[in-house]
């Protein structure tokens, strides 16, 4: 079966936000259960153990996101970076 992108949103219990992550699987129990998995993995060091971070997880929902395994993550305003490019400087070009 192939896979899909899923947005699967997951609250650990104690911690004042809620992760959202980009899962690739191929239905939504499957992503539910690799974002679980995914809990803590980046940073096993910090904090709590692994394993009690994952089981004080919950996932609060999963939908699928995007097509063809492409998914748009923001849009930002053309006039954000041209009025960026009119305030930065050009480099220096050093002189020998």
């Amino acid at each position: 079966m192939a896979e899909k992108l899923f947005k699967v949103y997951v609250r650990t219990l104690d911690h004042p936000h809620i992760s959202e992550m980009m899962v690739s699987a191929p239905d939504q129990e499957s992503a539910a259960q690799r974002a679980l998995g995914h809990v803590k993995e980046a940073n096993p060091e910090k904090g709590r153990p692994i394993e009690e971070s994952q089981k004080n997880s919950v996932v609060v929902a999963v939908r699928e996101a995007g097509k063809n395994g492409c998914i748009v993550v923001n849009k930002i305003p053309v006039a954000a970076f041209e009025e960026i490019a009119k305030t930065v400087q050009p480099k220096q070009k050093k002189k020998k």
